[in-house]
C-alpha cells in the first residue's frame, strides 16, 4: 500500500501542475482578450476600464507595465474628463491608484505615496466606497514597507472598517493580512500567526492565488522568526512552488530571498547565497529597487562572513544607496548594521563606529517603545463607541490600584514597625544577659528575615519593568540599596495621555528611609491618581504639604526629580536634584529648586521646567549616593568624577552603560562599606 504522506505529496504536485497550466493559460487569455478589446476601443470609459484591468493583472509580474499602462489610462482621462460621464472619474481614480501600486511594487515609495493619496482623495470626493477601501489597503502596505508601523496599523484598521461596511471579502482579508504583518514586525508572532491563518482561509475560499501564495510566504517568515526552521521552509517551499506555477514573478523573488534568509540563520552560507543570487537575477530583470537593495544587503553580509571584505563593501554600499532611494528604513538599518560588522571584522574601528551610530539611530526611529505602545493600543482605540467606557474602566482600575498600594503600604509599615519593636526587645534582652547567645543569634536571623521580607514588598511598589518598557524609550536602572531596604526609590504612574516617572531619595536609609519611601509613594499616588493633579511642580507641592501635615518636627521628606511625558513634550520638577542631559557629547546640568519635598527653610511653590531634548539624547536621573561613595583611601568620588563617567560611557548601549557604572563603583569602594543608597537611571529621549 502506498505511504499516505507520499500519496499526499504526489497528489499535491499533480494538482499544482494541473492548476498551473490552467491558471496561467486562463490569466494570459484574459490579458490577451483585454488587449484585443483595447486595440479596438474608442478613447472613452470602456477603454479606460480595460486598461485599468490589464494594469492591475500585470502588477506582480510586470510592475513596469502596470505603471506604463496606468499612465496611458490617466492620459485618456485627463484628455476627455471634462466632456465625459461621471463613471469615467471612477476609472480615473482607479488608474491613479494602480499607478501607486506599480510604484510601490517597484520600490519607489515616495511616488507610490503621492499617487495612493491622490487616488484616495478622488475616491472620497466621488463617494466611491469600493475605491476607498482598496486605496486604504494600499496605503497601509506602503507604510508597512516604510517601517512606519503605527501608520501601517492605523490605515490597516481604517481599511478593515471601510471594507467591512461594503462586505468586500477579498479587501477585508487584505486588511487583516496587513495588520498581521505589522504585529509580526513588532515581534507579536502569536497574534501575527492568528491573523495570517485567518486570511489564508479566506484567500483559499475565494480562490485568490496571488494572495494565497503571499500568505504562505508570510507564515513561513513568521516561523523563521520563531526559529522553527523546518516549519518555515515547509511553508516557504509551498509559496515558491505556487509563485512558479502561477507566474508570480515578484513574489517568486521575495520567496527565494526568504528561503535564503532561513539558510543564512542556520549558517548554511552556500545554500543561502544560491537563493539570494536567484532572487537578485529576478529583481534586476524586473528592476525592483527594494528587492535589489535587500539582495545586495544579504549577499554583502555573507561575503563579510567569508572574509571577502572588498566585495562585501561594494554590495553593502550599493544596498544603502538603493535603500535610501526607496526610503525603506528597515533596509537602511540592516545595511548599516552589516557595514558596522564588516568594518569591525576588517579592523577599521572608526568606520565601524560611524555605521554603528547610524544603525542605532535608525533602530530607535523604527522600534522606539512609544510606537510599540501605540500599536498595541490601536486595536482597541478603533472602536470609538467604547472609548468613554474604556477610559472609565482605566480610571476605576487606577483608583483600585491606588487603594491596593495603600493597603500594601500599611502592611509594609506595620511590618517595619514590628521589626523596630522586635529589635528593641532584642536590645533589651542583650542588656539583661549575655548568656543567651544562641537565642540572640536566632533573634538576629529573624530580624534579618523580616527586613528581607519587607524588601520584597518594597520592591513590589517600585515602578514595574513592563510598564517602564511600554512607556519609556531605551533605558537602564542601577539600584543598589545600602542596607536591605532603601530610602531611594523610583516610581511611575500612567494617567490618560501622560506618563509620570520619578527618582527619589527619601530622608535616611535602611528601615527609617524605607518608612519615608512608603509615605512618599502613597502621597504621589494620591496626587496623580486620586486628585488628578497633572503638573509635576504641583504634585510636589501636594506631597510637600501632606508630609508637613503628617510628620511632626524634623525635616523629613525627599530630594527628587519628577518627569512628565506627553507625546513629544517632557516637563519636570526637581527638588535638590539636578538631572543631567547629554546631547552630542555635551553635558548639561538641568535647573533645580534648592529645597526638598518636605519641611525645610523654604516654603515656596516648586518650579515647572521643560526639557529641550533631541531624539537620541540621554537623560540621567540619580540620587547623591553614587557621588558620595568613599574609596579605601578615604577619598569621596564627587560629582565631577561622576559626570566624567557619564560622558565617557554615554555612547554605549544602555545595558552596557549600567554595567560600566556598576563595575566602576564596586571597584571604587573596594572593601569600604557602602556610604548611602545608590540609584542612577538613564533614559534615551
Amino acid at each position: 500500500m502506498m505511504n499516505y504522506k507520499l500519496f499526499r505529496l504526489f497528489f499535491f504536485c499533480f494538482l499544482m501542475a494541473f492548476v498551473k497550466g490552467y491558471s496561467q493559460k486562463q490569466g494570459q487569455q484574459k490579458i490577451d482578450s483585454l488587449l484585443l478589446l483595447i486595440n479596438s476601443d474608442k478613447e472613452d470609459t470602456t477603454k479606460v476600464n480595460h486598461l485599468n484591468q490589464v494594469a492591475y493583472l500585470y502588477r506582480n509580474n510586470k510592475p513596469d507595465s502596470t505603471i506604463a499602462i496606468s499612465k496611458q489610462s490617466i492620459a485618456i482621462c485627463e484628455k476627455t474628463i471634462q466632456t465625459s460621464p461621471l463613471k469615467l472619474w471612477f476609472g480615473y481614480s482607479d488608474a491613479v491608484g494602480n499607478l501607486g501600486i506599480g510604484y510601490r511594487l517597484k520600490g519607489d515609495y515616495p511616488k507610490a505615496k503621492e499617487y495612493y493619496f491622490k487616488a484616495l482623495k478622488m475616491d472620497e470626493e466621488l463617494g466611491n466606497k469600493f475605491g476607498i477601501g482598496k486605496r486604504l489597503v494600499g496605503i497601509a502596505n506602503l507604510y508597512l514597507n516604510l517601517a512606519n508601523y503605527p501608520k501601517a496599523l492605523e490605515y490597516g484598521f481604517k481599511a478593515l472598517k471601510a471594507n467591512e461596511e461594503i462586505n468586500n471579502k477579498r479587501a477585508i482579508a487584505l486588511s487583516v493580512s496587513t495588520i498581521g504583518q505589522v504585529y509580526s514586525k513588532q515581534q507579536d508572532y502569536k497574534l501575527a500567526l492568528q491573523y495570517s491563518f485567518n486570511t489564508l482561509k479566506t484567500f483559499e475560499e475565494i480562490n485568490d492565488k496571488n494572495n494565497t501564495q503571499a500568505t504562505y510566504l508570510e507564515i513561513g517568515a513568521i516561523y523563521q522568526k520563531l526559529k522553527n526552521y523546518s516549519k518555515a521552509l515547509e511553508y516557504l517551499f509551498i509559496a515558491l512552488k505556487m509563485s512558479e506555477d502561477f507566474g508570480l514573478v515578484q513574489l517568486n523573488a521575495e520567496t527565494l530571498s526568504n528561503i535564503g534568509s532561513v539558510y543564512l540563520e542556520q549558517k548554511e552560507y552556500k545554500q543561502a547565497l544560491e537563493y539570494y543570487n536567484k532572487a537578485l537575477v529576478i529583481d534586476k530583470r524586473q528592476d525592483i529597487v527594494s528587492g535589489i537593495a535587500n539582495d545586495y544587503n544579504n549577499i554583502g553580509y555573507i561575503l563579510t562572513v567569508q572574509e571577502k571584505y572588498i566585495e562585501a563593501e561594494e554590495y553593502l554600499s550599493e544596498a544603502i544607496k538603493m535603500a535610501k532611494q526607496t526610503g525603506a528604513l528597515i533596509n537602511q538599518m540592516q545595511a548599516e548594521n552589516n557595514l558596522y560588522t564588516l568594518y569591525e571584522k576588517w579592523n577599521k574601528p572608526s568606520k565601524a563606529l560611524e555605521h554603528y551610530i547610524v544603525a542605532t539611530n535608525l533602530k530607535d526611529s523604527i522600534f522606539n517603545k512609544t510606537n510599540t505602545q501605540k500599536l498595541m493600543n490601536m486595536e482597541f482605540d478603533r472602536k470609538e463607541e467604547a472609548a468613554k467606557a474604556e477610559q472609565d474602566k482605566k480610571d476605576a482600575v487606577a483608583i483600585a490600584e491606588s487603594k491596593k498600594q495603600k493597603f500594601i503600604l500599611f502592611l509594609v509599615a506595620l511590618g517595619l514597625l514590628s521589626v523596630v519593636v522586635f529589635a528593641g526587645f532584642v536590645v533589651r534582652s542583650l542588656r539583661i544577659t549575655n548568656k543567651q547567645n544562641k537565642i540572640i543569634a536566632q533573634h538576629q536571623l529573624e530580624i534579618t528575615d523580616s527586613i528581607t521580607y519587607a524588601q520584597r514588598i518594597q520592591y513590589s511598589l517600585l515602578a514595574r519593568k513592563e510598564i517602564l518598557n511600554s512607556n519609556l524609550n531605551e533605558h537602564f536602572i542601577l539600584y543598589m540599596p545600602k542596607d536591605i531596604v532603601s530610602g531611594d526609590f523610583y516610581w511611575c504612574a500612567k494617567k490618560e495621555d501622560s506618563f509620570y516617572f520619578a527618582v527619589c531619595d527619601s530622608t535616611g536609609h535602611g528601615v527609617p528611609g524605607a518608612f519615608m519611601s512608603l509615605l512618599n509613594i502613597n502621597f504621589m499616588n494620591e496626587a496623580v491618581i486620586e486628585k488628578n493633579i497633572a503638573e509635576p511642580n504641583k504634585i510636589f507641592d501636594y506631597v510637600k504639604n501632606k508630609l508637613i501635615e503628617t510628620t511632626e518636627g524634623g525635616n523629613d521628606g525627599m530630594d527628587a526629580t519628577l518627569l512628565r511625558f506627553e507625546k513629544n513634550k517632557i516637563t519636570y520638577c526637581a527638588a535638590y536634584h539636578k538631572p543631567i542631559l547629554i546631547s552630542d557629547n555635551q553635558l548639561t546640568e538641568l535647573q533645580s529648586d534648592k529645597m526638598a519635598v518636605g519641611k525645610g527653610e523654604k516654603n515656596e511653590p516648586f518650579t515647572l521646567h521643560e526639557i529641550q531634548a533631541n531624539k537620541g539624547d540621554t537623560l540621567y536621573l540619580f540620587s547623591d549616593g553614587y557621588a558620595d561613595q568613599f574609596s579605601p583611601k578615604d577619598k569621596k568620588l564627587m560629582s565631577k568624577k561622576f559626570k566624567e563617567l557619564l560622558l565617557s560611557s554615554c555612547h554605549l548601549p544602555m545595558n552596557e552603560q549600567k554595567s560600566h557604572l556598576e563595575a566602576f563603583i564596586k571597584n571604587w569602594k573596594g572593601t569600604m562599606e557602602q556610604t548611602d543608597d545608590i540609584l542612577v537611571i538613564g533614559i534615551k529621549t
